[in-house]
This record gives structure tokens, sequence and C-alpha cells, in this order.
């Protein structure tokens, strides 16, 4: 499996925690969603290292997009 395919894998089974259901539930901002990526290491995932993010790069911005 190629490194994007990993990421891909990655960040849909992080996604999938997140149903339908909870997005129809929601009222507020989506706190859980965010803490779950951003504990995961994905939040910052499409700032651009020039613009501080220590670790991603185009290539994994990428795969969250998909």
């Amino acid at each position: 499996m190629s490194s994007d395919a990993a990421h891909v894998e990655l960040v849909r089974d992080l996604a999938s925690r997140f149903d339908l259901g909870y997005w129809r539930e929601k009222g507020e901002y989506p706190w859980k969603f965010v803490r779950a990526f951003a504990k995961a290491g994905w939040l910052g995932a499409m700032i651009p290292e020039e613009y501080g993010d220590r670790r991603s790069s185009r290539l994994v911005a990428r795969p969250v997009a998909l």
C-alpha cells in the first residue's frame, strides 16, 4: 500500500466514526470531530510548512480532501 493510500485509509477510518446521525444532531460546532482529528495529528494537515506546520506536505493534504 502506498503512503498516500495509507493516509486515505487512516482519514476514512477516523471520519467514519462520525456518521450521518452525528452531523444531523449537531446544533453547534462539531467539537468531537475536530478534537478527534487534532488528536490523530490531522488538524493541521492542510497548513503548509512555510506557515507553521511542522510535518505535512501537499501529498499529505491531498488524502484529507478526498
